[in-house]
């Protein structure tokens, strides 16, 4: 952060973005790291990831249902109307 004083008690402060940083963790170091933390932190990472798999569970249900509308056959609602007999 950079502070630059440019009228008589006016600040002006510029704030450079902070580079980002990537971790390589396995499973057990996350759960090293979880395990470490405050029974209450513990608790909001496990519902936060129960209610990730939630999702995901719902998720792959409803693949299963729209695999139904990808079979190939009979398409009840595109048939053609009865031809008129003479």
């Amino acid at each position: 952060m950079v502070i630059q004083d440019m009228v008589p008690n006016v600040c002006v402060v510029e704030v450079k973005a902070m580079p980002k940083v990537v971790l390589d963790l396995t499973v057990d170091e996350i759960k090293e790291m979880i395990f470490q933390l405050p029974p209450q932190d513990s608790l909001k990472v496990m519902e936060a990831l129960e209610e990730r798999a939630q999702t995901l569970a719902m998720m792959r249900l409803a693949e299963r249902g729209f695999r139904e509308w990808e079979e190939l056959g009979e398409d009840l609602y595109d048939v053609e109307p009865p031809s008129e007999a003479r």
